[in-house]
């Protein structure tokens, strides 16, 4: 656990410096921080021995059920004698950065947006079990906030997102409903047709024919899971009520995000499907909590909404790790290579670049805002004349 609550100290204070003085560097360098941790880990997380396992399944030629794409790259990282920890670092690193890319545009307050991303589900934490996934869907995310003129750009990166995880085809809908505009009566309509039927099919049909005890074990019970993610889906309709009387601004990403997490839920309780696509689908538009609940500030006196906002957030991370399976203890290894002069060098590469990196962004944000000052020096100074 002391690791994990090392983490957040060390986001907090990133952010704390951040808001001090706004820094994309010191913004960059908290997910490049998140990714790491998440990168380096060493049998933490339920699907970590899987990742190995299928590793080692490519490696030796036995067949195994996956996107090529991560076939692919396991046998670049195999053919340089690497690990599957190479493949941890990669994806996580990735992860981390575009879904910086993402909550960097789109959200009106960083620092509540990344304290949610760490600490609440199904985000940072999530993503150590569905490391695939979770890249998918954070490259998806991106690709939304990306200009529409850039076509062949948005095009690649979608292409990837399906490459690197099958599920990225909801993407599709997701580009539908940022075009399409929907009256937000018909999204009401929906939602609580969907759940009438869940209560009546759910807790209706099933407590009748059935005694307590076979209904918690049927297949129909609702998992903690799945009323997390109603939640969810109860407070985007609060967001689409709150942008309807004009109290809180959203933007067509978020709306899209909202009213996808609405269709899901009504496929997931038609098709009876429940846990599958909850699980698998619902990730992709539950984002918009991210960006959506610091808003909530403009409803409340601010200071006392984000500190209660926090303790709840905070609280959350550590029931979570509590409670989760197979992400305490938390285990690292550095051991990218097979040979150890490989992963040294590796490692040195690697840290050699990323030291030049936070540099050069350094530098040329410095050098942005002496730009940015000379521009206020000369405009002042013409005003006097």
């Amino acid at each position: 656990m002391i690791p994990y609550g090392i983490l957040l100290i060390t986001v907090c204070f990133l952010c704390y410096l951040n808001q001090k003085k706004s820094s994309k560097t010191i913004r960059k360098l908290i997910f490049f921080i998140l990714g790491v941790f998440s990168g380096i880990r060493y049998y933490v997380s339920v699907d970590y021995e899987n990742y190995c396992d299928i590793f080692y399944a490519i490696k030796y030629g036995n067949y195994y059920s996956i996107e090529k794409l991560f076939v692919l790259i396991s046998r670049i990282v195999q053919h340089f004698g690497g690990t599957p920890q190479i493949i941890f670092l990669f994806y996580s690193l990735l992860f981390s950065y575009f879904i910086f890319q993402f909550i960097e545009k789109e959200s009106t307050d960083f620092t509540f947006s990344v304290i949610i991303f760490l600490c609440f589900a199904p985000f940072y934490l999530s993503s150590f079990n569905t490391m695939r996934e979770a890249l998918s869907v954070s490259i998806l995310l991106y690709s939304l906030t990306i200009d529409e003129s850039k076509k062949a750009k948005i095009f690649v990166l979608f292409l990837a997102a399906i490459c690197i995880h099958t599920s990225a085809f909801v993407g599709v809908l997701l580009w539908i409903l940022k075009k399409v505009k929907i009256k937000h009566e018909i999204i009401f309509v929906l939602f609580f047709s969907a759940l009438m039927y869940a209560f009546l099919s759910i807790y209706g049909f099933n407590y009748l024919s059935q005694s307590l005890s076979d209904f918690r074990e049927s297949s129909y019970s609702v998992s903690a899971l799945g009323i997390s993610y109603l939640i969810f889906l109860l407070f985007g309709l609060f967001v689409l009520y709150l942008s309807c009387r004009g109290i809180i601004p959203i933007t067509q990403i978020e709306k899209s995000l909202i009213i996808y997490s609405c269709i899901i839920i009504l496929v997931a309780l038609l098709s009876r499907k429940y846990e599958t696509l909850f699980a698998r689908f619902i990730t992709y538009g539950s984002f918009y909590f991210v960006i959506s609940y610091p808003k909530l500030q403009r409803l409340f006196s601010s200071a006392i909404f984000r500190y209660i906002s926090y303790v709840f957030f905070m609280g959350y991370y550590f029931i979570t790790l509590r409670s989760a399976r197979a992400m305490i203890p938390y285990q690292c290894s550095l051991q990218f290579f097979d040979s150890k002069i490989s992963n040294v060098f590796f490692i040195y590469i690697l840290v050699t670049f990323i030291t030049f990196f936070l540099v050069f962004l350094g530098k040329d944000e410095i050098k942005g805002q002496s730009n940015e000052n000379k521009m206020e020096i000369q405009f002042e100074n013409e005003n006097e004349n």
